[in-house]
């Protein structure tokens, strides 16, 4: 069985799902690949491809600028993410048609890494892992009104015009995905599956859930006195940790996190910031900024040093943050939102607030850091990600899914 996976880059959280599937499957007897746009930082041994030619390089280099160029159209656009995929000249076909896969899968395809009508040009079967919402909205990657199942029209562009890049956008996928003869979609949560079952592109085709895996051999739960001290944390504090890269994103919830912190009663408390450099506000208590962590091993020393780990946006699908950290027994406080309720099981690893109710958020991480049974809520929170999180978990279910695929 060999599969090869497609995805814009090596960075962010798609990337690293895509990379951990990889890895999984590797470990799980199939023959996997992975092919990027943008190979910076590829490890040629473990089956990591990208363009080579210098040619092949410099369009790789052009190609998000040129795809994202459309939406300068719209000076009122709002903040975030919104690709057409127009581009012609596809790059991944000459690497589908070298490598010849019985499967390939794609995750994260932003950055103009091939132009949808490209897709039914693929000879193989595709399975299309959903980290966000892109695959079936008209070019938004996340879109906030989850009742308009159509997802012609866009939150970001904030146009005034009744047919726009969008409106092309949502044509050009239906035109792609009916003349695809077999698209499987994997909603990586119970969230993003339920709204592409619903939405008008995707509706027809065959969906399941299969989450995103983690190595629980790596991220696995260490001793907090041991990782304060690695870091330069405090031993005798209670660590309440926050992870974001772009806290200026109103996804993320910042907003959110500071009114609830700004509610805390609780005494010797401290916050960890990470992935951002950016300081917050005055608060009642000290914050430590530890910046972006760009190793595993340091993620993992950082999730064993904190007492708790909030995760307060706004829209999630499955948060990697969330994740790691239960999978190394801290539990985790967040919106019942999107995806949460698969990882968040409410007062058993963690807390699940009610939708931005920034007291009931206050209120978690009170609950969490005072409860007596904590010992059994970091118990809970590593035991959940090994009966369903785990790469033999993850893997074996993604190759049953194959193995059908090819049968048929």
């Amino acid at each position: 069985m060999k599969v090869l996976h497609l995805n814009a880059t090596l960075t962010g959280g798609a990337a690293r799902a895509c990379l951990r599937l990889h890895t999984a499957l590797l470990k799980e007897g199939v023959e996997s690949f992975v092919w990027v746009q943008d190979g910076r930082g590829a490890n040629l041994e473990s089956n990591v491809l990208s363009p080579k030619t210098r040619l092949a390089k410099a369009w790789a280099f052009v190609r998000p600028y040129l795809d994202k160029a459309p939406i300068l159209l719209y000076p009122k656009r709002k903040k975030g993410t919104f690709n057409l995929g127009w581009l012609p000249f596809s790059l991944p076909l000459s690497a589908i048609d070298a490598l010849k896969p019985d499967i390939v899968h794609l995750h994260w395809l932003g950055r103009g890494v091939l132009p949808l009508r490209d897709l039914p040009k693929i000879p193989a079967p595709l399975v299309w892992s959903l980290h966000d919402m892109w695959a079936f909205t008209g070019g938004d990657h996340c879109y906030y009104d989850e009742r308009e199942h159509t997802y012609k029209h866009s939150c970001i562009l904030n146009s005034p015009f009744e047919c726009d890049l969008a409106t092309l956008g949502f044509s050009m996928k239906k035109r792609a995905y009916t003349k695809i003869s077999h698209l499987s979609v994997v909603g990586v949560s119970s969230w993003i599956s339920r709204l592409a079952k619903q939405s008008a592109l995707l509706q027809d085709k065959p969906h399941l859930v299969i989450p995103n895996p983690i190595d629980t051999h790596q991220y696995k739960p260490l001793d907090k006195a041991f990782c304060r001290q690695l870091l330069g944390l405090p031993l005798s504090k209670k660590l309440v940790g926050f992870g974001a890269m772009d806290i200026g994103d109103p996804n993320k919830g910042y907003d959110l996190l500071l009114e609830a912190l700004s509610k805390l009663e609780l005494a010797d408390i401290e916050l960890v910031v990470f992935g951002a450099h950016t300081h917050m506000p005055n608060l009642p208590f000290k914050t430590r900024y530890l910046g972006v962590l760009k190793d595993n091993a340091s993620l993992v020393a950082l999730y064993n040093a904190l007492d708790v780990v909030v995760v307060p946006s706004r829209q999630e699908n499955l948060s990697n943050v969330i994740l790691e950290s239960l999978a190394c027994g801290t539990p985790v406080v967040g919106f019942d939102i999107g995806g949460n309720g698969d990882l968040i099981k409410h007062q058993e690893n963690g807390y699940l607030a009610r939708p931005f109710d920034v007291l009931d958020l206050k209120k978690g991480i009170e609950w969490v850091l005072n409860t007596a049974h904590y010992p059994k809520l970091c118990d809970r929170a590593r035991a959940h990600v090994l009966e369903c999180f785990s790469e033999a978990v993850v893997a074996k279910q993604y190759r049953a899914l194959y193995e059908k695929i090819k049968a048929c």
